[in-house]
């Protein structure tokens, strides 16, 4: 049901046949009710990943839940969209953040029948889910079958064990012809405690996303011998950069992991010397005469500008300290023994 994929349909109509009877043959003489529930995205059984192009161009993936079903509290429904993208970030460098309000990449929502994305849900029972692959608008967006009944447990169908399934829809997964693979368009029912992602779905997002780096060293924020370069606010957390790392402070991340500059944004150099955010500005970045502009998680930047922009002389030759006060209005430039404003 994902529209990107819509010039994949006559293969798949071609190959009905097969894949029925395929899936009667594996589903036969079991009684688990997730075994007859399936994703609505359309097979491609001859490929692990959808394409190498289609993917996030960043490692930092915000998420927001856009409505919840009545039949589980809140709470539960945040505990097991987060254990879901856990899995993921676990076998990568992706790092997932909850967004309260406004547009994140991957938007969660419980609809039923036709819900705007031209692909109405069936009902109870048969698809329960979709995911779009990611890029703009419905890039990554999941909508769950509010006519289902959802659950935490084994009961009916566990959310924990479908959003982990979509979740690899959003990031650039199809399925997979492996009936032991978490993308097989058929679910199965997982303890969202002891589950170990298979191999075949490790390759998968690792051939998009490439490895979780376990034994590469990154500096602490707070080692005393290599202070602080510059600070920032960006999307309601704090960016900190020292050297040619940038730590990530947000209230809905538990992890701050060092990230590379240079993998955030492709035209930003190493060794910031300083930062600040205008109001209703994304941040900007100083090095030497040169300053960036940043938009948010993209990684394409505006080319480089002067800092004589701002009315510095030739003799300036990089900026210290930026801050801006907002309640006089102004912005405060420190440039070695001098304070310009």
């Amino acid at each position: 049901m994902v529209t990107h994929e819509s010039l994949l349909q006559p293969v798949c109509k071609q190959l009905g046949e097969i894949q029925n009877i395929m899936d009667l043959l594996f589903n036969w003489g079991q009684d688990n009710t997730m075994d007859e529930a399936r994703c609505g995205v359309p097979d491609v059984a001859e490929y692990a990943v959808i394409g190498q192009d289609v993917k996030w161009k960043s490692s930092i993936i915000t998420y927001r839940i856009v409505n919840y079903t009545p039949d589980l509290p809140p709470a539960d429904v945040d505990r097991s969209i987060r254990e879901a993208l856990r899995v993921w970030s676990e076998v990568t460098s992706l790092q997932f953040i909850q967004l309260r309000g406004g547009i994140a990449d991957l938007m969660i929502s419980f609809v039923s029948q036709e819900h705007g994305d031209f692909f109405p849900f069936d009902g109870p029972g048969k698809v329960l889910a979709h995911a779009f692959r990611p890029g703009e608008r419905l890039g990554g967006d999941v909508h769950f079958d509010d006519d289902e009944t959802w659950t935490v447990g084994s009961e009916d169908f566990n959310l924990f064990s479908v959003a982990l399934h979509e979740f690899g829809h959003s990031l650039g997964m199809a399925h997979s012809s492996n009936h032991y693979a978490l993308m097989y368009p058929m679910y199965n029912c997982f303890n969202s405690e002891n589950f170990t992602l298979p191999a075949d779905d490790v390759l998968g997002i690792q051939e998009l996303y490439g490895f979780r780096p376990s034994s590469v060293i990154t500096p602490t924020i707070c080692t005393l011998e290599v202070p602080i370069d510059a600070m920032a606010h960006l999307e309601g957390g704090i960016i900190i950069f020292k050297n040619r790392h940038v730590w990530y402070h947000h209230p809905n991340l538990s992890a701050h992991k060092a990230i590379l500059i240079t993998s955030l944004w492709e035209e930003v150099p190493d060794f910031i010397d300083a930062a600040y955010n205008y109001p209703v500005k994304n941040p900007i970045l100083f090095k030497g005469r040169q300053f960036w502009t940043v938009s948010g998680w993209n990684r394409k930047v505006e080319d480089p500008k002067d800092i004589g922009d701002f009315g510095f002389p030739e003799s300036v030759m990089r900026i210290d300290a930026a801050v801006y006060d907002g309640e006089k209005r102004r912005t405060y430039f420190v440039t070695g023994d001098l304070c310009w404003r």
